[in-house]
């Protein structure tokens, strides 16, 4: 699932990338796959933290815009990570962050819509998955353990497990 979802996010932002004059000199695709692991580990990050309104956001089926609260809560995260990880300015870093975001909560949000027409119900699936313990659950499911030090390296597979199949 993961997989399939950063191959999309390739796709999907290579024109982000290729407008950014500091990035055009640079492997579009990689880039495009270093940008969307980054957006997926900030949001499990932010689970792992107790802050599921991006997952819920992304799994609400209804678009995101680049102004939704959600949105905001992980440029910072996301844009520190672009910038050591591509080497690259901090403001281009945004300018790919702020497109980029938005754009992979959509590209999940369309797979959860197309899951719900066909009968899922993601709302009672998630409630179930967290045993009635609340949102904060969501992050225990998504690797989240407060009491010790886990490998980080990790989260986006544990991110991959709870949305299960949506994308293949």
């Amino acid at each position: 699932m993961l997989d399939s979802l950063i191959n999309l996010a390739k796709e999907n932002l290579t024109g982000v990338v290729n407008s950014q004059p500091e990035l055009q000199n640079r492997d579009t695709q990689e880039t495009a796959r270093v940008t969307g692991q980054t957006i997926l580990e900030e949001l499990t990050h932010q689970a792992q933290s107790g802050e599921t309104s991006g997952i819920m956001e992304m799994l609400s089926g209804s678009q995101t815009n680049a102004g939704h609260p959600a949105v905001n809560s992980m440029i910072p995260g996301v844009v520190g990570k672009l910038a050591s990880r591509l080497g690259i300015s901090e403001g281009t870093a945004r300018t790919l962050a702020m497109a980029a975001i938005p754009m992979i909560m959509n590209m999940m949000n369309g797979q959860v819509t197309q899951a719900q027409k066909g009968g899922l119900d993601i709302g009672s699936m998630l409630g179930g998955l967290m045993g009635g313990g609340g949102l904060a659950g969501l992050g225990g499911l998504m690797g989240g353990n407060s009491g010790s030090s886990k490998d980080k390296g990790n989260s986006p597979d544990m991110l991959g497990g709870i949305l299960g199949n949506f994308m293949k």
